[in-house]
């Protein structure tokens, strides 16, 4: 639905943290909003110590499809083009 959180954390008691990137209907794109989500969860896991394994999965049939296009479009000007590419190079370091 639509005010469903767009990233989930499951953690075991083991220290498997999973991920799961929850736009299914988007195919997982990676909206501005979830890379921010998934840098703040790892910004957290960062410091966790009882976290040794994370692991990153996509909801429903696709894992994920990249950029979020639709978005792109949607907010077709530089600075908005930059900021999403900036945000994608700091999410994957």
């Amino acid at each position: 639905a639509m005010n469903d959180p767009v990233l989930l954390r499951a953690d075991t008691p083991h220290g498997v943290t999973t991920l799961t990137l929850n736009r299914p209907a988007a195919r997982n794109a990676l909206s501005i909003e979830l890379m921010g989500a998934v840098m703040q969860a790892l910004d957290e896991i960062r410091d966790d110590r009882a976290v040794r394994v994370v692991v990153i999965a996509g909801a429903g049939p696709a894992f994920c499809a990249g950029h979020d296009l639709r978005e792109m479009r949607a907010n077709n000007h530089p600075d908005f083009i930059r900021l999403t590419f900036e945000s994608c190079a700091q999410m994957m370091q």
